[in-house]
């Protein structure tokens, strides 16, 4: 599981345009959620809900950028590139008292749920 999430990071990284690699100079941290859904949802429930994170998430004070993806399991991966480390914590903190999206938390399977934020030491 950890090799997946692993291969698939470094797809992401790799992938990038080189517009977008500019881009991600700004970002000194990588955001990192892995997560299933919730049994009685599906995963384009789940779809529908990361979609539903975009304008918070990218209203947020030090975003840069954000990627999210689904493996064959149907595992998510979000990623979310911020400027500084207290910029990906605070929005955080602001994502969990957003009541308008409670409902996107309710279809996370939180046991399955891996959170961590990275520092970053190279966009190439």
């Amino acid at each position: 599981m950890k090799r997946v999430l692993i291969v698939t990071i470094f797809v992401i990284l790799t992938s990038c345009q080189k517009n977008q690699n500019v881009m991600l100079e700004n970002a000194t941290v990588v955001e990192r959620v892995s997560f299933k859904v919730n049994k009685g949802f599906s995963p384009e429930d789940g779809k529908k809900a990361m979609l539903m994170l975009n304008q918070f998430v990218t209203m947020q004070p030090g975003y840069v950028a954000r990627v999210t993806s689904l493996d064959k399991t149907d595992m998510f991966l979000d990623i979310v590139y911020w400027e500084t480390l207290e910029s990906a914590e605070a929005a955080t903190k602001n994502i969990m008292k957003e009541e308008s999206l409670s409902e996107v938390f309710d279809i996370i399977d939180r046991e399955s749920m891996v959170f961590g934020h990275f520092e970053v030491f190279n966009t190439h």
